[in-house]
């Protein structure tokens, strides 16, 4: 898609490879390209996509007195027609002159157009001059006025731009989704420099995968401007959700004074996540090495515990189909195994028509998958006890619960108090203190 068409079409893909334009011809990588749909060698650079997203401003909101004409004359007909067709007007209405006594209602000229109180919108002018010729297009968005700031994404992402120039990022790769003629904007930024091998799979000999962020907007402010780390697995042809912290601004304040902090910050957490010793790889580590054991008493299956981890039947089939697959043992599954097929197919399914990765919906996914690989032991044990529950027909309040019950549950998943975390010894305690006082006569 071109840039001329990106102006007035509704929605679409732009992709990008290189920081700028004079940094030639970077190339993406063939499995992306390929899953993507795009060109290997995108004829934009980041810096050339930032610059097309609409740099909008500011207008108050004016309204059009459909009663009264451009030269300030009301259609007093008009005006009586809706107020006798109306009893809401009520009692004080009903002595509107008659037209045979017009004279007696003289309103003069009236403004034709009135501002709305305290309301504005943000306007492209680009897209108001094509309107302006006669194109079908839109070109504002209504926003509520008051603490409302309006925070273009050619100055705010290139904040980023320039952080990654200052880090010596030449070569990222990635590409923008927009809807709403630029209204809403979902950009991909993948790091080749920043890439890591997952530790601890099954794969002997394995692509990388890279790392980098997925930031987003919407002018009309039902989104806030967002960042979380990114990556995209070349083995598996599949993005990643949910590996960090999602982190947002409200269009509120003077956010720009610190666009630069926020962003160097963002790679600060990129180059975090990468290093050797990173949170991240730790999480994958253990993710990898936790396996649930589908042929044990717990009686369940792969499809029934991503079930009660909390996606959907519908999806919780596919998930445990692949991975299933993709699994050395049919009866031990890893976590690290589930985390990357549960993005394997919201990622999938979030890439038809009329499907919003900003919705509810698709961010409680990620948020799924994020529990996964961040504290895979308290999802196990969550899973496990909703799953008893539903098998036993009905809940058992924890009020009705022993001491005993409420610590084997706790135990279950973790069998070797040497493996227990800081903060997952405070959960037990807390948890342990909770039923001794819940069974105080």
């Amino acid at each position: 898609m071109s840039f001329s068409s990106q102006v007035v079409v509704e929605s679409g893909k732009i992709p990008f490879a290189g920081l700028s334009p004079h940094d030639g011809d970077v190339g993406v990588d063939r499995v992306i390209a390929e899953d993507l749909d795009i060109p290997r060698y995108p004829e934009q650079s980041l810096k050339d996509v930032i610059e097309r997203l609409p740099h909008a401003e500011r207008r108050r909101v004016e309204i059009d007195n459909s009663f009264v004409a451009g030269n300030g004359i009301v259609n007093t007909d008009a005006v009586q027609s809706t107020v006798e067709g109306t009893e809401s007007m009520g009692a004080d209405m009903k002595e509107f002159p008659s037209s045979d006594d017009r004279s007696v209602y003289d309103v003069g000229r009236q403004e034709p157009t009135q501002r709305a109180h305290d309301v504005a919108a943000i306007v492209d002018p680009r897209r108001e001059a094509l309107a302006a010729l006669g194109q079908s297009v839109d070109f504002h968005w209504q926003i509520g006025g008051g603490d409302y700031a309006i925070v273009n994404p050619t100055d705010w992402y290139y904040k980023a731009h320039q952080t990654l120039e200052k880090h010596g990022e030449r070569r990222p790769i990635g590409w923008v989704e927009f809807s709403d003629y630029g209204g809403a904007v979902d950009l991909y930024v993948l790091l080749p420099s920043q890439r890591f091998m997952p530790i601890s799979v099954d794969d002997e000999e394995r692509e990388p995968v890279y790392l980098g962020f997925h930031s987003g907007y919407r002018f009309d402010g039902s989104r806030s401007l967002d960042f979380e780390l990114f990556g995209y697995d070349l083995e598996r042809a599949v993005g990643y959700w949910g590996l960090g912290q999602r982190k947002s601004q409200p269009h509120r304040g003077d956010v720009m004074s610190y666009a630069g902090d926020w962003w160097e910050s963002g790679y600060e957490d990129i180059e975090e996540a990468t290093s050797v010793d990173g949170g991240l790889l730790s999480a994958i580590s253990d993710a990898s090495e936790i396996k649930i054991d589908f042929g044990g008493d717990d009686g369940w299956t792969p499809a029934e515990f991503i079930e009660h981890v909390g996606l959907p039947t519908t999806y919780a089939e596919e998930i445990a189909d692949r991975a299933l697959k993709m699994a050395g043992d049919p009866d031990r599954v890893s976590i690290w195994n589930f985390y990357i097929n549960v993005n394997a197919v919201i990622d999938n399914v979030y890439s038809g028509e009329n499907k919003n990765r900003n919705s509810m919906t698709f961010q409680g996914y990620t948020r799924t998958a994020r529990k996964l690989l961040q504290n895979p032991k308290q999802e196990i044990n969550r899973a496990r006890r909703s799953y008893a529950e539903e098998t036993e027909g009905e809940s058992v309040p924890d009020s009705q619960r022993t001491l005993g019950e409420s610590v084997d549950d706790i135990a279950s998943v973790v069998q070797d108090e040497s493996k227990l975390s800081a903060i997952e010894r405070m959960t037990v305690t807390k948890e342990v203190q909770k039923r001794l006082g819940d069974s105080k006569p």
